[in-house]
């Protein structure tokens, strides 16, 4: 009995862990392009100005865009972002190229 209640266990895990990857793949995707590309400069460590001036947008529009992608990822800072995006390699490939890169 205990390997049946282990194996439930394990799969019950799995599910989750699936759903959960699915609803960050969905999440995602609602990302406009401009968040993607906010994102990806937030990840390199850059600060607002710097993301601001990369992209010829405001610093308040930068602001804007960070909060947006933040609260659709569910993160909470640079570091939850980078560390969310680092456990799933498959959705940080899908961030837009940098010009001249």
């Amino acid at each position: 009995m205990d390997r049946i209640e282990q194996a439930l266990a394990t799969s019950a895990q799995a599910l989750l862990a699936e759903r959960a990857a699915q609803s960050l793949h969905s999440a995602f995707l609602e990302l406009t392009e401009r968040e993607r590309e906010v994102m990806r400069l937030v990840m390199e460590g850059l600060p607002n100005k710097l993301i601001a001036d990369a992209l010829d947008i405001s610093v308040r529009t930068v602001e804007v865009h960070r909060s947006r992608v933040f609260d659709k990822l569910g993160v909470k800072s640079a570091v939850d972002l980078v560390n969310l995006m680092n456990a799933h390699p498959g959705l940080r490939s899908q961030l837009p190229v940098p010009p001249g890169a």
